[in-house]
Formats: C-alpha cells, sequence, structure tokens
C-alpha cells in the first residue's frame, strides 16, 4: 500500500516513466517521485525524488540546507554515519567514513 499526498505525486518515477511496483511508500508534496519497484520509500518536498528502497528523501535538489529545530539528531547506521547534535559537550556534526578514520566539528567550531 502506498500514501501519496499533492497533485502529481506518484504519478512518474525518477526516471519520468509511469510510477510501478512500488509498495508501502510514502510520498507528500507536489510532483514527488518515487523510484520504480522501490520499497519503503519516502519522499517530502515539492518535485523531491526519492532515493531508493528503504531511504527517506526531504527536499529536491534544489534545496539548499536542511533545518532541524531545538536539539536534533539525525542517525544512519551502518558503515557510514551522520550525527547533528544540539549541545558542546557532543558533537555537532560527526562525519564517518567505514573504519578508516571520522571528523568531529564540535559547536565550539573546534576538531578532535
Amino acid at each position: 500500500q502506498n500514501t501519496f499526498l499533492g497533485g502529481r505525486a506518484g504519478r512518474h518515477d525518477t526516471g519520468g516513466s509511469n510510477l510501478t511496483n512500488t509498495s508501502n511508500a510514502v510520498l507528500v508534496g507536489w510532483d514527488t517521485h518515487a523510484t520504480a519497484g522501490s520499497t519503503n520509500e519516502i519522499v517530502i518536498g515539492a518535485n523531491a525524488s526519492g532515493g531508493g528502497s528503504n531511504t527517506t528523501t526531504i527536499g529536491s535538489s534544489s534545496q539548499t540546507s536542511v533545518i532541524f529545530g531545538g536539539s536534533a539528531t539525525a542517525l544512519t547506521f551502518g558503515s557510514n554515519n551522520m550525527k547533528i547534535v544540539g549541545n558542546t559537550s557532543s558533537p555537532a556534526l560527526e562525519l564517518r567514513g567505514g573504519v578508516s578514520g571520522q571528523v568531529k566539528i564540535y559547536t565550539d567550531e573546534t576538531l578532535r
């Protein structure tokens, strides 16, 4: 089952063809696109195109930033992680690429 909200939401896939074989998708916004054959894909924002199965896309390629209010955290798990937190005792931005290394930028603008 899919949920589409907005004019032309889910009308086409990310390649421009009629959307087919997509399941458990949520598309919110005018002319949002899911990936053909995807499962569990969430796409939010006008003209936004999804990233495939088990992904969440917020905004289209014309968006320049995503802003979270308050003390927000964004996480992805696996070999690559991204963390955004809102206090000085934890990283303000943490980027990890596999096991080879990581960079942390704190709200006091120091690298550790």
